[in-house]
């Protein structure tokens, strides 16, 4: 693994865009990598960090969540903002995915999230179609995204990870099917 890096974010730092309880929030400055390769079980291992047992499954450990989003290839999440220790030797077969760097992190959360969410992908939502702690790999808004679902009762809320160069595209959609979520606070 490479050591930490600073790159360009979207610019709009970690502003809440809504107004109340419901909104979209930028977590793209906060710590998150990827991890690819045949060793990523071990690279976890070596971490003190859980493998998830399925494809788009979760695992967590304390403020980390760990995300298969293939055989081989993770995406590992800081809840709280502070740095992901990584092993401190390298591990063979593990590749860094560059996640940090090339994907923004969108938090979408409260009651109004759900009948927003509907108007921008055909995935279906709802609690027994995606509970809490599966990884949804579809389209929202024309884009390929990766979306985390996570629900804070009764409410949803999902981690929405995307091409970062498409930030400004993205916000405009949402402008366009959901301004509710963007209503200044």
């Amino acid at each position: 693994m490479t050591a930490s890096r600073l790159f360009p974010s979207t610019g709009l730092g970690s502003t809440v865009f809504a107004a109340g309880r419901s909104g979209v929030r930028d977590l793209t400055a906060r710590p998150r990598l990827g991890l690819r390769g045949r060793g990523t079980p071990n690279w976890c291992a070596a971490a003190g960090l859980p493998f998830p047992a399925e494809i788009n499954g979760i695992a967590r450990a304390g403020s980390i969540r760990v995300a298969r989003l293939g055989t081989y290839e993770l995406l590992v999440l800081s809840d709280d903002g502070l740095p992901i220790a990584a092993p401190a030797e390298p591990v063979p077969e593990a590749f860094d995915g560059y996640r940090d760097e090339t994907w923004a992190w969108f938090r979408f959360e409260g009651p109004a999230v759900a009948n927003a969410l509907a108007t921008m992908t055909a995935v279906d939502l709802r609690p027994a179609a995606a509970p809490a702690g599966r990884v949804l790999q579809t389209r929202f808004a024309g884009l390929d995204v990766v979306l985390v679902i996570d629900r804070r009762d009764p409410d949803l809320a999902v981690d929405l990870f995307f091409d970062i160069a498409s930030v400004d595209y993205l916000l405009g959609a949402i402008s366009d099917r959901a301004p509710e979520l963007l209503t200044a606070a």
